[in-house]
């Protein structure tokens, strides 16, 4: 994304680098004309130039321009729509002024095949989208999706089964469970208090843990791997017209 971005020329001279293709040439200096890695404001110059593109195409692709401002994440589309007739067009205005600024759309992926139907096969996530069950998953912002079965789901590594733990190596572990909106804290949450009676059996960190702790840290270890076969629905069956309750609990 960031390198389909142009620098203002009056901004280039501030990227440069030395640069050479081997040892035996003299050594070159180059002005990076697009948006660069590792730069501080790179990923704001890149969103920021995605709001002005909503801006700038609003007039002829109004579906698109909302998608941009209210559906982006740095680069990736998510998005969706209450009727086929809306995803179509929402589909081909994001097409449409994407591929304007030079933002080649890739990766699709759908519940219906239908959005899918008229794009090139090298576009979409895989060729057999929707044909296999994990052919049509995907990882929005990490989040495993189904698109097939329109479910999220979780594809978690074993966790080594072992006649003794240490404390290393149980917090090692914990810290690799992957869980950013919190749908699986009833599980996490039992690693966590294990780890807390961990720390009241004051044991050093390559010390083995007791033999009660090491009980409960193995049984975890292996009921964790049941969390592949939980199965979580897209759609809460949402209606512009129903009523919903959204109940928060939050720390003091």
């Amino acid at each position: 994304m960031y390198r389909q971005i142009r620098v203002d020329p009056a901004n280039t001279s501030l990227q440069r680098i030395l640069f050479r293709d081997s040892p035996n040439k003299p050594l070159q200096d180059y002005e990076l004309q697009t948006v660069t890695f590792g730069v501080n404001c790179a990923p704001y110059l890149a969103i920021r130039t995605l709001l002005q593109l909503a801006h700038d195409t609003e007039s002829d692709f109004p579906l698109a321009a909302h998608i941009l401002r209210k559906c982006m994440y740095v680069d990736d589309v998510l998005t969706g729509s209450r009727d086929l007739e809306t995803a179509h067009r929402s589909r081909d205005q994001l097409i449409n002024a994407l591929g304007s600024a030079k933002f080649e759309l890739r990766k699709w992926t759908s519940n219906d095949r239908s959005i899918l139907d008229p794009l090139p096969v090298e576009h979409l996530i895989d060729s057999k989208l929707l044909n296999f069950v994990e052919a049509s998953s995907s990882k929005p912002l990490g989040i495993r999706w189904n698109a097939q079965l329109d479910m999220f789901y979780f594809s978690v590594k074993p966790l080594a089964i072992k006649d003794s733990y240490t404390k290393r190596e149980v917090l090692s572990a914990i810290a690799k469970l992957f869980d950013p909106i919190g749908w699986l804290s009833p599980v996490i949450v039992v690693a966590k208090i294990i780890m807390q009676r961990i720390w009241l059996d004051k044991i050093d960190w390559d010390d083995s843990l007791p033999s009660t702790t090491a009980h409960e840290w193995h049984s975890f270890v292996e009921t964790y791997q049941g969390v592949n076969s939980i199965q979580i629905p897209r759609w809460v069956k949402y209606v512009p017209d129903c009523v919903a309750e959204l109940h928060i609990f939050s720390d003091a």
